[in-house]
């Protein structure tokens, strides 16, 4: 998923294959240089196909689920992008204004 070019492979790729927070298989683990990081799991547990646990350090850490692949990466990718606007948007805003963006994040994902 490299797209994105603040993202790096999170501890050099070396997740990839391990278990993740939800119990399943790490397929993709990124960090932004900035601060934050985001996993995409697969064949979690209680059945669930796909989870992406998402943080931006110091702040929030965030779990939301798919049901298959497609919806997984787009999920994935449109999640990055917020992250990126967050940690932008953390840097300028009060603690009032980043408690909003938080919000507004959970609740969209």
């Amino acid at each position: 998923m490299g797209e994105f070019r603040m993202w790096i492979n999170y501890q050099n790729g070396s997740t990839i294959g391990e278990s993740g927070t939800e119990n399943g298989n790490i397929i993709f683990d990124e960090e932004h240089v900035d601060g934050a990081r985001i996993t995409l799991e697969q064949n979690c547990h209680q059945n669930i196909p796909f989870a992406i646990t998402s943080g931006i350090y110091g702040g929030i850490v965030h779990t939301t689920f798919a049901s298959d692949k497609i919806e997984a990466t787009l999920k994935y990718n449109k999640m990055k992008l917020c992250i990126e606007e967050g940690l932008g948007f953390c840097k300028l805003a009060g603690e009032t204004e980043m408690s909003s963006w938080v919000e507004q994040f959970c609740n969209q994902y």
